[in-house]
């Protein structure tokens, strides 16, 4: 009987083979051919190939889509238009704001009617679409073996980067969130649709709406969120009336009713999907130009429908900016 012990072990892979340090036992006997695998090949765990993917495989993730755009947080606390050049331009639209998982953006538009000297404002939301796949080193063999590889592994598109965030490009994925000012004709109606920032996972919108007179008189805030996975808009009455019967029962001063008085949302409160942050303000005279006082940092939970007193002393609160916008477009 004559017996050999050879050091080998073969690991397949799906171009070559390749030899490691184990130990592959061969007994010949006759026409017999015993093979005594290593301990390892038959315990869970051991080395396997098995779902190994190669460095020149597209579902590398080494491979994977990367963002060549460069963001900053857009919300800090006092978000609001830039409505300067409203009545010659007759039309502007905010930046996008992108969301935590930069899949969509919102934003809002707002329009000028100089014969009615009418303010109305939409809010849209529409999908990003995703970065391209890095183009990869084929192997010489698959530039014309395989012909879907080949127009793959192209250089994607430059412009692409620069357009995937334009609104103008997006008219015909966007969705209409809500609309303010555009039922029926008023002379001087001031209104407009702001985006304030989006909850910390993405699933919600605060928004918030301004109503007013064109030129002078009180301008009005209301808050407004928009639940993605419902696909509802909701606004929100009830804080500014948990504010007035405050003030009413722990102050001598006037009812709010009777005075210049708004709220400012600030966003969301850190970590939440939930719980919504506004400042209160009461005006001194009777324009929002006046001196103010601070009528206290208040929480709303959307879910709970409670309004809590966070604060008498400090403006402010402990929210996060969790949208995004868009700032440069990197190179490749």
């Amino acid at each position: 009987m004559t017996q050999e012990t050879l050091g080998l072990t073969l690991l397949k892979t799906t171009r070559r083979y390749v030899l490691l340090s184990a130990t592959m036992m061969l007994t010949l006997t006759g026409l017999s051919l015993e093979v005594c695998m290593p301990s390892w090949a038959a315990q869970p765990g051991g080395v396997s190939t098995e779902g190994v993917v190669p460095s020149y495989s597209i579902d590398n993730p080494l491979n994977q889509p990367k963002d060549y755009t460069q963001y900053t947080p857009y919300n800090d606390g006092m978000t609001r238009l830039d409505l300067s050049w409203l009545e010659l331009k007759r039309f502007i639209r905010s930046r996008g704001v992108v969301s935590p998982d930069k899949g969509k953006m919102a934003y809002s538009e707002v329009s000028f009617i100089p014969k009615f000297r009418q303010t109305f404002s939409k809010i849209f939301v529409t999908p990003i679409a995703p970065p391209p796949k890095d183009p990869v080193s084929p192997l010489p063999e698959d530039q014309y073996a395989n012909p879907e590889r080949k127009a793959y592994m192209s250089q994607p598109d430059v412009n692409f980067f620069s357009t995937r965030l334009d609104p103008n490009k997006s008219f015909h994925q966007r969705q209409e969130l809500h609309k303010v000012g555009q039922y029926r004709f008023n002379d001087y109606d001031f209104k407009t649709l702001t985006v304030v920032d989006w909850s910390a996972t993405g699933s919600r919108l605060l928004m918030r709406q301004r109503s007013g007179i064109l030129y002078h008189g009180e301008r009005t805030s209301d808050i407004l969120v928009y639940d993605e996975p419902q696909g509802t808009v909701t606004i929100y009455p009830e804080i500014k009336r948990a504010i007035e019967h405050y003030w009413l029962t722990h102050s001598a001063a006037p009812p709010l009713k009777e005075q210049v008085w708004d709220i400012y949302p600030l966003g969301w409160a850190t970590g939440s999907d939930s719980t919504v942050l506004v400042t209160a303000w009461v005006y001194e005279g009777d324009s929002q130009n006046s001196h103010k006082h601070f009528l206290g940092t208040w929480s709303y939970d959307v879910v709970a429908e409670q309004t809590r007193l966070v604060s008498l002393n400090q403006p402010g609160g402990p929210f996060r900016s969790n949208g995004q916008v868009a700032e440069v477009e990197l190179g490749r």
